[in-house]
């Protein structure tokens, strides 16, 4: 039966694709949604489903790959970011335990961060595109948050039971549903496998939803989707997803207001910490503790058992000891998913510097978050005034989840497809008679 899914799901995409190449990135984003990972096929190492379906749309776009000017910057940054990995991941795996894994992990680093980058550098997302791109996000993005919903209400999740039992996996979603944090009497995953991954692909969602949608969208279905989007990242029990959305709503708001409106803002403020005094103490201790996430006081008083600073200092620690044979290079480009297990001291390396310290060394770590600003960078270069603070806020929010909690599997690959519609935009908007904004 998993055999069937995966040929099914990649006969999807390919249809899709043939209709047209830029849709893809829609296909691909359905089969993360709703395929999970644990879909593989053995061709000497296992392979799973995104990066069959990253694989297969590059194959796809590749005869109609075209030099875009408009992205010439972000594909050669793309080009030397890889460069610098495979060539440093080479020389970390020929001092490691483990040489023969390079060709593995060297595959998966270009499938899980270069591919859809450099693909999506060369075909050109139009305006036509985009009206069916945004259309499709909405509606999985609803479907995600209702089934989310349905998963909190019944404390089961059937779609996660019924694909684990197809893919000879783990069910991991039940224990979750059974974990009390705070107000919150279990931890939804919604189609994913684990709740981190539900939050760090809301936090993208409702952000790009937030500065994206704009009039062709209908506008209950916006706040519908925005809503959901929203309490996916509440009902994911995790205080990196909850935080960067509460940043991203406040900015938003003091942004978008006159000066009428920013004074009756600052009333409800002063009246929302007003009313604290009314509130119950065990839901005060909850709110207090997703929110200040820097103290740990909170957080034990409300029953969050997240990691605690402390925690996560001392695994920085540990990150830098397991390094410690290479600690410039790293033990090689996926070492942390092949053999992070073995390290028990590590509990999940938790944040991406944990990840990167291990894989890259201090130099990957630092190539990686360098690569991140370039994006970043270049992005807002080619952004007008009134989108900048989407930019803005999609970038931090985004970097906010993945400094706490990890890049978890293939969520960077939707942090890239939502990027480049929102550069997608921009384009549309030049072609439109709009000024080009990187001559403004």
């Amino acid at each position: 039966m998993d055999l069937v899914i995966i040929l099914v799901a990649l006969l999807f995409e390919f249809l899709i694709c043939l209709k047209r190449i830029q849709l893809g990135i829609v296909a691909i984003f359905v089969i993360y949604c709703l395929v999970p990972i644990g879909f593989c096929i053995n061709i000497g190492f296992r392979i799973n489903i995104i990066t069959m379906s990253v694989l297969s749309f590059f194959m796809l776009a590749f005869p109609k790959f075209k030099r875009i000017k408009y992205y010439r910057m972000i594909r050669t940054g793309i080009v030397l970011y890889c460069i610098y990995a495979l060539l440093a991941s080479f020389a970390a795996h020929l001092l490691s335990k483990y040489p023969e894994d390079y060709v593995r992990n060297s595959i998966a680093f270009v499938v899980n961060f270069i591919l859809i980058p450099f693909t999506l550098c060369h075909i050109a997302i139009e305006e036509r595109d985009l009206k069916i791109i945004n259309k499709s996000f909405i509606f999985m993005g609803i479907l995600v948050g209702l089934y989310g919903v349905v998963n909190y209400i019944l404390k089961i999740n059937p779609y996660a039971l019924m694909m684990s039992m197809y893919s000879n996996t783990e069910d991991t979603t039940s224990v979750f549903l059974e974990e009390e944090r705070g107000l919150l009497q279990g931890r939804v995953s919604s189609f994913f496998i684990h709740p981190l991954q539900l939050g760090q692909v809301s936090v993208v969602m409702f952000t790009y939803g937030l500065f994206a949608f704009k009039n062709e969208v209908n506008k209950l279905l916006k706040y519908l989707y925005l809503g959901l989007m929203a309490l996916m990242c509440f009902l994911c029990g995790s205080r990196s997803a909850i935080v960067p959305i509460v940043l991203v709503c406040f900015f938003y708001l003091i942004y978008n207001s006159s000066s009428k409106s920013f004074f009756r803002i600052v009333i409800v403020i002063f009246l929302l910490f007003a009313s604290f005094v009314f509130v119950p103490s065990d839901s005060l201790d909850s709110i207090k503790g997703f929110l200040f996430v820097w103290n740990d006081s909170y957080a034990s008083d409300a029953g969050i058992k997240g990691s605690s600073f402390a925690m996560r200092l001392q695994q920085l620690s540990d990150a830098l000891d397991v390094a410690s044979d290479n600690p410039l290079l790293g033990l090689g480009q996926g070492y942390v998913s092949q053999h992070g297990h073995d390290h028990l001291e590590m509990k999940g390396y938790e944040g991406y510097l944990l990840q990167f310290l291990v894989d890259g060394g201090i130099l990957g770590t630092l190539m990686f978050t360098f690569f991140y600003l370039f994006l970043y960078v270049v992005s807002l270069k080619k952004t007008y005034m009134k989108d900048k603070l989407g930019i803005h806020l999609f970038f931090i929010s985004y970097f906010v989840n993945i400094l706490f909690t990890g890049i978890q599997q293939g969520t960077f690959t939707v942090f890239v497809i939502f990027l480049f519609c929102f550069l997608g935009i921009i384009q549309v908007e030049r072609r439109n008679g709009f000024p080009d904004p990187c001559k403004a």
